[in-house]
């Protein structure tokens, strides 16, 4: 355990690049026993983007909205192997954002990624994931977090480890040990890198309820933030939680836990440490997958990191996916999510933070073949800052043509 967690803390001498590489050794050094079977394939793609945005820094002031037009081209590869005991998936790409009226916009964002599953025996599976992106686009973080960053490059960094055991046909436990790290290029924003360890055990209770199972979760989670290196926040929780399948296409989630939170932040060269704050934090995830598509909600509330400021915030977020198939062709998505996110100097922020997001993004998908696809898609967005106060709103228009083939298989 203590060795896992030293290189989850040294994670940041290792390029992403670097960890994909070893989990492609890792795989072909397994492949070449030849024991299993074997499943490859490797595929390139490429699409065309074009993008008409009225608010393309997000601003809130009339007399600073920026329109335009964007034209992005995306290359990417994707490789996947599979054994009866592995599976390992990788995938790596570059978007060239091109704005017709201000160039000096331009950019190229790269990201790419690492899966790697393997099962030890029949009770026992570990799994590895890397993910990389460097992006420039203000709207780029706005699905994960509700929070927009405006012109800034952010590199996002992540690393999972995790274990599942079972102990016996009804019990289970797993360990994840993860490291999130965040970079800015503007002054701004804050970087951090956040640590964090949880275990898990499951139990099946179809004895007394039928198609459920409960756990009980403990975790513990450390963000270091750049200002100081006294700026800090620990969080500790534990979480009771509950899932039960309603219908053969219907399941839910329920997990309800607390939280409690120190940060300690050096002002004016002294130590200042924030009075310790509990709070309630959960989920409730519903979800249907049926013949024609899958819909779903899923409401939260947990703990996030402020990256305008040293220190957490409580976030709250609804978000809706709907996914529907028309016809073997045709098929359309529609997302609807809203964030509340919260924090104020006398809980674990060194400000007072208060802010809404509300985001509409329906989108239109015709498949032509195994090879081209074209996507139309309409993005809404409203940022209510409660603090300052301020509204920002933005939305986006687009067209996309994208194609794929296999290149191996």
């Amino acid at each position: 355990m203590r060795t896992l967690w030293s290189f989850f803390q040294n994670m940041k001498n290792y390029r992403p690049v670097t960890f994909i590489c070893l989990c492609i050794i890792f795989c072909m050094l397994i492949l070449t026993s030849k024991v299993f079977g074997d499943d490859f394939t490797l595929t390139p793609s490429i699409s065309l983007e074009q993008n008409f945005k009225d608010n393309i820094l997000l601003n809130s002031s009339i007399g600073e909205k920026v329109n335009d037009a964007i034209t992005t081209v995306s290359p990417s590869i994707q490789m996947h192997e599979q054994t009866d005991r592995l599976v390992l998936d990788v995938s790596g790409g570059l978007s060239r954002f091109l704005y017709r009226d201000y160039p000096v916009f331009d950019a190229t964002d790269k990201s790419a990624s690492s899966n790697l599953s393997y099962r030890l025996s029949q009770i026992s599976d570990l799994s590895l994931s890397a993910d990389y992106r460097d992006n420039s686009q203000p709207d780029q973080d706005i699905a994960r977090t509700g929070l927009i960053l405006g012109p800034s490059e952010n590199i996002f960094s992540q690393y999972n480890f995790t274990w599942d055991q079972y102990l016996s046909e009804k019990t289970s436990w797993q360990m994840n040990l993860s490291r999130n790290e965040e970079t800015y290029n503007n002054p701004k924003y804050i970087d951090n890198n956040t640590n964090s360890v949880n275990l898990t055990l499951s139990r099946n209770i179809e004895d007394l309820l039928e198609n459920s199972s409960i756990s009980i979760q403990g975790g513990f989670q450390r963000v270091v933030f750049s200002r100081s290196i006294e700026d800090n926040a620990d969080t500790s929780s534990l979480f009771l939680g509950m899932q039960k399948n309603i219908t053969q296409t219907i399941s839910t989630q329920f997990s309800l836990g607390l939280q409690s939170s120190v940060s300690t932040f050096d002002t004016s060269f002294v130590p200042f440490l924030h009075e310790r704050d509990n709070g309630m934090v959960g989920q409730f995830l519903i979800k249907e997958i049926g013949e024609y598509g899958e819909s779903s909600l899923n409401i939260s509330r947990n703990i996030g990191v402020n990256n305008e400021s040293s220190g957490l915030l409580n976030r709250t977020s609804v978000v809706i996916n709907v996914n529907r198939r028309f016809t073997e062709e045709l098929s359309a998505n529609l997302s609807c999510y809203f964030f509340l996110n919260k924090a104020s100097k006398s809980e674990f922020s060194t400000t007072n933070f208060n802010e809404q997001t509300f985001c509409l993004n329906p989108s239109l998908i015709y498949k032509f073949n195994d090879s081209w696809q074209a996507t139309a898609m309409y993005e809404y967005v409203l940022i209510r800052d409660i603090q300052n106060p301020t509204v920002i709103r933005g939305s986006t228009t687009s067209i996309s043509i994208s194609y794929s083939f296999k290149l191996m298989e």
